[in-house]
């Protein structure tokens, strides 16, 4: 339901948005399995996924779920640091609603022995550019676990956060 036609108003208009998706929700119209298509974009995803942390309702929650789910069911397969870190920031959006999943994977990328090295590409004017490191990724996770820390029971820190 949700079109290229649609989004700007879903976009940029924060209330609008979640009006919109609000009632697309109830009348049944809005599917999650297409939402990622209609917004490759990652702004555009995040700004959605903000969105939709606003709203309290089952399907949202599943959603939520699913995505943080296919998160850590993917975490051991990334190729680079880069796409881990735009998850991450994707994550931040509605880590509110899945802290304990999102706490396993800030712990798996903390504790990681063997992570991935910057990712080096050659941008035509640029150069050579570096990708996100590990150190880059730790730096994220501390920013999110500092969201959640008195949402999740806390082993890491004996009980501190980082503020």
């Amino acid at each position: 339901m949700i079109n290229k036609t649609v989004n700007y108003f879903l976009l940029e208009n924060e209330q609008l948005g979640i009006e919109s998706l609000f009632h697309l929700l109830n009348s049944g119209l809005l599917d999650f399995s297409k939402l990622n298509q209609y917004l490759e974009i990652e702004k555009n995803r995040k700004i959605i996924l903000k969105q939709l942390n606003k709203i309290k309702h089952p399907k949202v929650k599943n959603y939520f779920e699913s995505l943080i789910n296919d998160f850590k069911n993917y975490l051991p397969k990334f190729k680079n640091n880069d796409d881990i870190y735009v998850n991450l920031e994707l994550l931040e959006e509605y880590i509110y609603r899945v802290p304990n999943d999102a706490l396993i994977i800030i712990k798996a990328l903390i504790n990681n022995k063997n992570p991935l090295k910057p990712k080096t590409r050659i941008v035509k004017g640029w150069g050579e550019v570096k990708g996100k490191s590990h150190n880059d990724l730790i730096i994220k996770c501390i920013e999110l676990f500092d969201k959640i820390c008195y949402l999740v029971h806390i082993s890491v820190t004996s009980g501190h956060c980082f503020r």
